[in-house]
């Protein structure tokens, strides 16, 4: 049977529906984990897989990580972390350091991250710290056991900035070969910016934050990624850079349309609020330089968007019109098929 799995913003199963699209069950947690509510239209089928998408067994209730079994009733794990002498003013019964709401656990024991001398962030199990990679003789610098610690966050983020300094596309595809890590996890980089970051969204883009989704994961991504550029030496390329990420990373985990919003509603507040302010909209929509609002912050969100179409095997609409009213060889408009013979 095929049954497909609607997700929440930590990855657990809100809603299971089968290949027609019917519900077959509906799933909410508690902040740690535990089901408040579980309604299935049928008795014979129970989703294994609830909470952070990880297996639960219905004997005894636990939730197997990997590394070990999660209790959610009591919101602590069952044995101690087998790396917990990497952080030993943390308890190492307890789940996500108690902040269930903004973190995840991916296997239920720290993962450890160094940077080698190029500056590449790689995960390796059996580098636990500085001393095991002088042993190794592997030339770099150990991060963190923590993926998401900025340690491990900014290296990245350097090393897709500085790869961006030498060459646009070199850059492009250091943020790709991140993104297409699986030790480091999808929606990466929203979690790292949502976990680091505070939304400091005022205003009108403050209103949006607390009505809209993905407004402040936007919010936060920006703060990141402008972070990342000015550590290591603002460009025009790096700024470019920073759109094309911001506008893969929303696409990819709340679409196009809300992307293409936020990217429009980020440049508009720019030309309505600051550069009205400052009395700068003219400049603003002519196209001069240093004012809130630019037409190539636009172009560069619309290349974010058909680089994230193009990496996922999305087909451009347009094109994808341009091709079906072709005739013969020669395009056609769309509204030009209409009596053809």
């Amino acid at each position: 049977m095929k049954i497909h799995y609607h997700s929440d913003h930590l990855g657990s199963a809100s809603f299971v529906t089968n290949a027609e699209g019917g519900v077959m069950q509906h799933l909410q947690y508690l902040p740690y984990g535990e089901l408040f509510v579980s309604q299935r239209n049928s008795k014979e089928f129970d989703s294994r897989y609830k909470f952070t998408a990880k297996e639960l067994d219905n004997e005894t209730s636990y939730t197997y990580f990997g590394a070990r079994y999660y209790d959610s009733e009591l919101s602590v794990w069952l044995s101690v972390d087998p790396m917990s002498d990497k952080r030993r003013w943390i308890s190492p019964y307890s789940y996500c350091q108690n902040n269930p709401i903004g973190r995840i656990d991916l296997t239920g024991a720290l993962d450890d991250w160094y940077k080698t001398e190029d500056g590449t962030v790689v995960y390796d199990e059996s580098i636990k710290s500085q001393s095991d990679l002088n042993t190794k003789g592997i030339s770099g610098t150990y991060l963190s056991a923590n993926k998401y610690d900025r340690s491990v966050v900014d290296a990245i983020g350097l090393d897709i900035m500085n790869s961006t300094g030498k060459c646009s596309e070199l850059g492009w595809s250091k943020f790709i070969s991140y993104v297409d890590n699986p030790d480091l996890g999808k929606d990466y980089f929203i979690n790292a910016a949502m976990q680091n970051y505070n939304d400091n969204a005022s205003g009108f883009m403050g209103y949006l934050s607390r009505n809209i989704s993905g407004v402040t994961e936007a919010t936060r991504l920006s703060q990141m990624t402008h972070d990342w550029a000015d550590a290591s030496g603002w460009t025009h390329g790096k700024n470019k850079m920073e759109h094309l990420i911001g506008m893969f990373l929303i696409a990819d985990k709340f679409g196009e349309s809300k992307a293409r919003f936020i990217g429009y509603a980020n440049e508009i507040r720019g030309l309505l609020i600051n550069d009205r302010q400052s009395g700068q909209m003219w400049d603003a929509i002519t196209g001069s330089n240093n004012t809130a609002f630019e037409w190539r912050d636009i172009m560069y969100n619309n290349e974010g968007i058909s680089r994230w179409r193009s990496h996922r095997g999305i087909i451009d609409p347009v094109d994808a019109a341009r091709q079906i009213n072709t005739v013969n060889g020669v395009h056609m408009a769309p509204w030009n098929n209409f009596g053809t013979k």
